[in-house]
């Protein structure tokens, strides 16, 4: 609301140019300056100055009428600013690749929307890429993930890291020979797999064993090849799949041998999976997971706070 329209309210709330112009800090003939000014620009007298206390003029009602609705649609607005400030109100889109969205999401947006249940919230579960794409084209705010972005169009935050683990059919015969390195779901749960004396079996002794990857675009693909890569062989592929948690599903049916995180582990397999883990030293075994949102698009509250929760549950 203009300045003049202040004082001029304070007057007719006061009857009283000296009165409004002590709660204004204002001297009062720069209080009656500005009102004049104000006069002179609508082209009526606001005040009938001739009695005491003053009163408004027919014009004068009409100006402060207007005046008043201006003030009601400057507290609806810091009304509405205020609730979503304190998320009363809002709408976030969330999105994730289908394990997080199944695994690791589920826990973040039970405490979001029982902490907030006035903002709408929406998850969409698609493959990385494409989440990359729609995020673009503004159909998508946050994006839970553990792959590779484009740092020029996107930036994150961590919650977490997860490190990827070598994962064979015990009845593998070559198990036996790697008895020593291998773990167990339990033991992977309890990080034996990260500490530096656990051992890992020798990458390339499987370069013979089919094996189960991701299809080409994923992340996990890419450091599945890397891995193998650096152990000298490339993996004979017996299948080809969408998602880690088939990889992981076909794995324990003892179709191939597949590299799994320990995230996949802890949250999608029982402790009677058919399945032993080797720790994996390579450079490519440890990736971040994190939320990632589009540059171009500003943060609101509502991205914050499911940003912070999802902090607080993966710390």
């Amino acid at each position: 609301m203009k300045q003049e329209m202040r004082y001029i309210y304070e007057v007719y709330q006061e009857k009283s140019f000296s009165q409004a112009a002590k709660n204004l800090f204002i001297s009062q003939p720069a209080l009656s300056s500005s009102i004049r000014k104000a006069e002179r620009g609508i082209g009526f007298e606001i005040f009938d100055r001739n009695t005491l206390p003053i009163r408004l003029t027919e014009a004068g009602k009409l100006y402060i009428e207007a005046v008043e609705k201006i003030m009601a649609v400057e507290r609806e607005l810091e009304c509405r600013l205020s609730e979503m400030a304190s998320l009363n109100s809002g709408r976030v889109v969330v999105a994730g690749a289908n394990f997080f969205s199944a695994c690791m999401l589920p826990p973040v947006i039970h405490t979001f929307v029982s902490r907030y249940p006035g903002v709408d919230l929406e998850l969409v579960e698609s493959d990385s890429m494409a989440l990359y794409e729609e995020a673009l084209k503004d159909n998508i705010d946050l994006i839970f993930d553990a792959g590779v972005y484009d740092a020029s169009l996107f930036s994150s935050e961590t919650l977490c890291e997860e490190h990827i683990l070598l994962a064979v059919p015990s009845d593998n015969p070559l198990n036996r020979r790697f008895a020593e390195n291998s773990l167990t779901r339990e033991e992977v749960l309890a990080g034996r797999h990260l500490c530096g004396d656990s051992g890992s079996a020798d990458i390339s002794a499987f370069s013979g064993e089919a094996f189960l990857l991701l299809k080409r675009g994923h992340d996990m693909h890419r450091r599945s090849l890397d891995i193998c890569r650096r152990a000298g062989f490339v993996p004979r592929t017996s299948l080809y799949l969408n998602q880690l948690s088939t990889v992981a599903n076909m794995a324990c049916q003892g179709l191939g041998c597949c590299f799994l995180t320990d995230t996949v582990i802890r949250l999608l397999l029982t402790g009677g999976s058919p399945l032993v883990y080797y720790p994996v030293r390579d450079p490519s075994a440890g990736r971040d997971i994190f939320i990632a949102h589009p540059r171009k698009k500003q943060m609101t509250k509502a991205m914050e706070m499911f940003i912070r929760i999802a902090r607080e549950t993966f710390a």
